[in-house]
């Protein structure tokens, strides 16, 4: 089997560095009838998959192999508000923030659209 080979000539020399890549990935939008968008989305999700599963997996060695008791989590991550304990209440402070972030993440996303450029950074 013959490996086919370039055009030695000026007229059909590829573009060198970033052109050139530039060149090769907008040249073909699809690969074995995947855009591109959909493929580099799934490159996306696996490398979080991968990023978070070691953080867990790290997580998990380091509390196995210790002797030492670890704290109760109720105790960590409570507050105390007027002289009462209240557990987790922490937990449940960070878990609002955050999906209110995403809410108005969300509206500034949809603002942006709309190419209403104030209320989009306001939210931001």
């Amino acid at each position: 089997m013959s490996n086919p080979t370039l055009p030695t000539d000026s007229t059909h020399a590829l573009p060198e560095g970033w052109p050139g890549i530039v060149n090769d990935w907008s040249g073909d939008r699809e690969t074995f009838k995947v855009p591109w968008g959909k493929a580099m989305m799934w490159i996306f999700l696996l490398s979080d998959t991968f990023v978070f599963s070691s953080f867990l997996i790290g997580y998990m060695t380091v509390r196995m192999s210790t002797t030492v008791p670890w704290p109760d989590t109720a105790e960590v991550f409570g507050m105390k508000i007027g002289g009462v304990e209240v557990p987790l209440l922490l937990i449940a402070i960070m878990t609002f923030v955050l999906i209110s972030s995403s809410g108005t993440m969300a509206m500034a996303v949809n603002f942006g659209y709309r190419r209403n450029a104030k209320r989009a950074a306001a939210l931001m």
